[in-house]
């Protein structure tokens, strides 16, 4: 009896273990599911029995490989799975706008950033009104939400996406069907995912009915985490976007860059702000600019960080050197929260920017002024250059150690806008900031709203010879929409543009490539019904040798000019009506800017320096009516008028009263900048403004403000990055310069082989002996226009050494 018990007792035992055991397994498999914070999640998981555990496995291979394939197509394309048309049907997406590269790439007038052909990322903050927008303009925010209910929440699109690709994977399940397995769903697959702090948890329904050699069974249950903390990805670029939107910490970056880089030097960007001595008027080209500020940002705006992340570096505190200090910090963006395991990084990559300056390709003074200090001119050009700039960043969140250290990328895109030198923000006059999600489909660039007839036109020369890649676009009053290209056919003798516009809208057909003239048909109304256009002539550019030539103003004391009367007895500062060679340290400096015929044509600017008798310089032009300016120096010589003691008033030498007028150098002076990068010492500066000043004499307004400002200027910061050096002669004299309006040239540039003549103005104070130049000389440059304009054709642009005038 004794022993019975003892055997029940262990039975009891026994059976209390395996209770225990049968509980500890449930609760191992069950733990993670409870972890998940969802109601849609089931609590547990039934246990699935050996024989089904290698198809078990194949299902969830299957939903680890397409829930990774969701995520990572929505890190590449900043929250979404795509954004093509196709994309936005089959998931329920919004409409984005985006021009091709192939069509002339637009990022700061699209949705987001085209990175490649088949790779865009949306904005997550961006100015949604056309890049002319000056005041009450519209900020927009791309981001989808994470959980939220419509159907572009990054949770519903992993579901979509699970839903559509999990049964594609599956492929009927091949190798087991040829063991002997029937499986049959018996209902569509069904998933939920959740995001949690540290992993993404993917759960699938999928009823399956199993059946092999007359048994059966059923798997329904799928559950996966994967270990990529998406969640913290993206609050982390949230806050990155929030960021920008309230702190603008981008349009800063550009303001920053713009002041450092910028100098009265045709090597750097044009000034912001600043003021130079000179008679010689600095200028640049926009395109050139451009070029020159895209290639700043591909540097620099990598060098971006943001606080509190693990690729965050802190900026060294330069001591004294406030301004260093400073422009290195302006690098770091700051940031409350902390990120110890998540990078970001900013990219430029030389995507196109919108820049406007001034109108026209030329950038130039804004103001030129000669005042008048004790007798003397002064020379002044001002430089107050109003930027108008915005450009695309990609935005990069990596997680390295995601996926079992493979990594994990989350890309966004941002946009930075500056009007007039000032961020363009929710308070620049009367910005109205939206930042509400989703695209404008009803913009007149949608590829949708292209439901014209199919157009096609050939692209030619004057010649007949085909022009390739020339880009097709359709122009409104208030939106320019690249189209196409023309390509070549096979044979390479004809180049096509095929395609279609929107209609609903009358505006401008543009055809244009570099090197070629723009060619616009206006009122062009697209019709429904296909059809063939005349052939497009794109008339090219055509280089033209120069030869360089010069006009003197001579002091006369007594000569005889021939006129219509007659010949007449002159004195004082005359023009000589025959052209002469350049001396060897004289420089010719030519910009024949085209006019527009129609102002949706693109700007062109042609430019050419020639130095003495060089006859290799040529000149890029097309037809067209021009601006022609034309600036003649003289380099590396010291032009001085002496010093001059002088007595006026009085009577028979009583009473008289005598001064000095000071020595004055011609040459030209330094440049100031109100950025703090003097382009010259302040003695090169304002050495001869000093003089008069010790004179006792007074400046005219427009110079206080400068000279003040000058003497102030501090040095150069030491090791401030730089673009190089000007090449510029520390001496140089402005012998003349003018501007002729309505200079045409004709199509004979194609046909004549003589070169181009074109010719400067010398004001010849050099011939003048030293010992009787004069302080009332210098009037004589203020009237060097006039005597151009007396005198045209002597000016106006010539074939040969004495051919007619062109046009």
């Amino acid at each position: 009896m004794g022993q019975k018990r003892g055997q029940i007792t262990i039975f009891i035992i026994v059976g209390v273990i395996l209770l225990f055991s049968v509980a500890l397994i449930i609760y191992i498999r069950s733990r993670a599911v409870e972890e998940i914070p969802s109601a849609q999640v089931p609590v547990a998981i039934a246990e699935v029995p050996a024989e089904l555990q290698p198809i078990n496995n194949y299902v969830l291979g299957c939903l680890r490989q397409t829930s990774t394939d969701a995520l990572t197509a929505i890190g590449a394309h900043g929250g979404y799975l795509g954004v093509t048309t196709d994309d936005s049907i089959e998931y329920g997406l919004p409409t984005f706008s985006f021009t091709s590269a192939a069509a002339g790439m637009t990022p700061t007038g699209d949705d987001g950033i085209s990175v490649s052909p088949d790779w865009q990322v949306p904005y997550w903050f961006y100015m949604k009104s056309q890049n002319t927008c000056q005041a009450g303009c519209e900020f927009g925010n791309l981001a989808p939400s994470l959980e939220g209910d419509e159907s572009s929440s990054i949770k519903n699109q992993v579901q979509q996406y699970v839903n559509k690709n999990v049964v594609t994977c599956l492929n009927n399940f091949p190798q087991f069907r040829r063991q002997g397995y029937t499986i049959t769903p018996t209902a569509d697959p069904i998933s939920a995912a959740v995001f949690a702090e540290k992993d993404v948890a993917v759960y699938l329904e999928y009823p399956l009915r199993i059946v092999k050699e007359g048994a059966e069974s059923d798997l329904k249950q799928f559950l996966v985490r994967l270990d990529v903390p998406f969640k913290r990805i993206y609050e982390l670029a949230s806050d990155v976007a929030q960021v920008e939107a309230e702190q603008r910490f981008l349009d800063v970056h550009a303001l920053t860059l713009i002041a450092i880089y910028g100098g009265m030097d045709k090597e750097r960007l044009p000034p912001m702000a600043g003021t130079d001595l000179s008679y010689v008027p600095i200028f640049w080209f926009k395109s050139e600019v451009q070029e020159k500020l895209q290639n700043i940002l591909t540097a620099q705006t990598s060098s971006l960080r943001v606080a509190n992340t693990r690729n965050f570096v802190e900026f060294r505190d330069f001591g004294d050197d406030l301004l260093k200090t400073t422009l290195y910090r302006k690098k770091a963006v700051p940031f409350a929260k902390t990120y110890p395991d998540l990078d970001v990084e900013f990219n430029y990559l030389g995507w196109p920017i919108y820049l406007y300056i001034m109108p026209g390709e030329l950038i130039r003074a804004r103001e030129s002024f000669l005042g008048k200090v004790f007798i003397a001119l002064i020379p002044l050009q001002r430089y107050d250059l109003p930027y108008d700039v915005s450009y695309p960043s990609l935005v990069q969140v990596h997680d390295d150690y995601a996926f079992a250290g493979k990594g994990y990328d989350f890309f966004f895109g941002l946009e930075a806008n500056v009007r007039n030198n000032v961020v363009l923000d929710e308070t620049s006059a009367g910005v109205a900031s939206q930042l509400a999600g989703g695209a404008d489909s009803g913009q007149l660039c949608d590829p949708r709203q292209r439901n014209s007839g199919d157009y096609t036109v050939r692209v030619q020369d004057h010649q007949g010879r085909p022009v390739d890649g020339a880009v097709v676009s359709f122009a409104s009053s208030v939106q320019f929409c690249p189209i196409g290209r023309s390509e070549l056919n096979a044979q390479g003798t004809i180049a096509t543009f095929a395609g279609k516009f929107p209609t609903g809208a009358i505006g401008a057909l543009l055809v244009e490539k570099a090197g070629y003239t723009t060619h616009v048909k206006n009122y062009f109304n697209p019709k429904t019904e296909n059809t063939e256009l005349d052939p497009i002539v794109l008339k090219p550019v055509i280089n033209k040798s120069v030869l360089a030539r010069k006009v003197n103003v001579d002091f006369l004391t007594v000569d005889y000019v021939d006129t219509p009367a007659g010949s007449i007895p002159v004195k004082g500062w005359v023009l000589r009506p025959s052209d002469q060679p350049l001396q060897a340290n004289e420089k010719l400096t030519v910009i024949m800017e085209r006019q527009k015929e129609n102002p949706f044509e693109s700007a062109f600017v042609a430019f050419v320096e020639v130095k003495g008798s060089d006859m290799t310089k040529k000149i890029s032009l097309i037809p067209g009516t021009y601006k022609m300016t034309v600036i003649l120096v003289r380099e590396g010589e010291d032009v001085i008028i002496p010093e001059d003691y002088r007595c006026e008033g009085g009577v028979l030498g009583f009473g008289e009263e005598c001064f000095t007028l000071p020595e004055v150098h011609l040459d030209s002076g330094g440049g100031m900048s109100d950025a703090g990068v003097p382009t010259t010492s302040r003695e090169e500066a304002f050495g001869n403004v000093d003089e008069a000043m010790a004179q006792g004499e007074s400046l005219p307004p427009e110079l206080e403000t400068d000279y003040a400002t000058a003497r102030e200027l501090p040095p150069p910061p030491e090791g401030m990055p730089d673009l190089g050096a000007a090449a510029t002669p520390e001496k140089v004299f402005l012998e003349g310069q003018y501007v002729l309006e309505n200079v045409i040239i004709g199509n004979e540039i194609y046909t004549t082989n003589s070169p181009l003549k074109l010719t400067g103005i010398s004001w010849n104070l050099v011939a003048l002996p030293e010992g009787e130049r004069k302080h009332e000389h210098t009037e004589t440059l203020g009237k060097l226009q006039e005597m151009v304009d007396a005198n045209q054709a002597l000016f106006l642009p010539r074939y040969g050494a004495s051919g007619g005038a062109v046009g």
